[in-house]
Formats: C-alpha cells, structure tokens, sequence
C-alpha cells in the first residue's frame, strides 16, 4: 500500500496502460484528420515506410493520404465512430482491431443528397518507434454498407457548423491554447 492507502503502482502495468492510450490517441487522430481533411494531421498516424490496405487502394501510406483526401473532398461531410478496441501489446509492437462506423454525407447520382453508412474494422499493426506509438501496416475488414437517400434536413444556421478544414472551431480552441493538433 501507498502512504495514502491505496495500492502501489506497478511499473509493468502503468507501461501497458500508457502504451494503450498512446495507441488509442493514434486511431483517434486519425478519425479527426480524416473528418477535418487533414493530410499532416492523417500522415502523423503513419511511419513513414507504413502500408494501408483500404481495399480501393492498397500500398504505401504515403501515397494513400493524398490518396484519401481527395476522395473525402468530394464528400460534404464525413464522421467516423471508434467504438470497441482490442489492443494486444508485446514490446514495441502492437495489434489493435478497431470498430468503426464511418458515415459520409455526399451528393447522390440522381441529384439531392445520400448518407453512406459502412462498419468497418481498422486492423493495425503498430509500433512504436523512437518512443512513439504509429500505425506500421493498416488493412480495413469491412462488415457491412448502406446508402440513405436524404429525405429533408434539419436547418442548422445559425449553429457552429464543423469545418473540414483549419477553419474548424477545435483548430482555433487549440490554437488559443497554444498546442499543436
């Protein structure tokens, strides 16, 4: 026991929970970079000789992420949902399965507007190098898609809308504090 009474921490198991949320905080940037079409935020994600398989396009992950932005510019909006993460830690390498609910607003064929819903998995190798915890090889596992005709829409003006861009309100609360992305 501790001097105020609770147990002792020990070192192994604190490294294994540091280690987890340095991956977990990966796989969250990466869902914000691609919702706010950020390339610099997305290529922090990745080491540089990491490779995505995302099905549509498979090789290096540098050449996916210009890759990806491009197709999500032509998206009006995107929001991915990290849900379940099993995360296996041994030494400096890692396997995370990620849950993932990916939504894209985008205008549809005939005219009018289309909700694509796909469930998906990010499947991860990752590693940490130089003290720091990325994505070595991704593959996405996809379970299931949907698209949604948009029937009508809420109005939102008037509201904060989110940007895919800098412009974002969460760009310039972190500017206003001084941190990076």
């Amino acid at each position: 026991m501790t001097e105020g009474g609770g147990p002792e921490l020990d070192p192994g198991r604190l490294r294994a929970l540091l280690d987890r949320q340095e991956i977990q905080d990966v796989l969250t940037r990466y869902c914000r970079a691609a919702d706010r079409c950020d390339a610099e935020l997305m290529r922090s994600c990745y080491h540089d000789d990491a490779v995505d398989n995302h099905g549509m396009f498979d090789g290096a992950a540098s050449a996916f992420v210009p890759y990806a932005q491009e197709s999500l510019r032509t998206m009006i909006c995107t929001q991915h949902f990290l849900t379940n993460v099993a995360i296996e830690v041994r030494g400096d390498a890692a396997v995370s399965d990620a849950y993932c609910l990916a939504f894209h607003r985008m205008p549809s064929r005939g005219g009018g507007l289309a909700d694509h819903w796909v469930g998906l998995r990010f499947v991860d190798r990752m590693e940490r190098r130089d003290g720091r915890w990325k994505i070595a090889r991704r593959t996405i596992a996809y379970e299931w898609s949907r698209v949604d005709p948009v029937a009508r829409e809420w109005s939102l003006a008037g509201y904060v809308r989110g940007a895919r861009s800098g412009d974002d309100i969460s760009y310039e609360l972190l500017r206003e504090l001084g941190a990076g992305r």
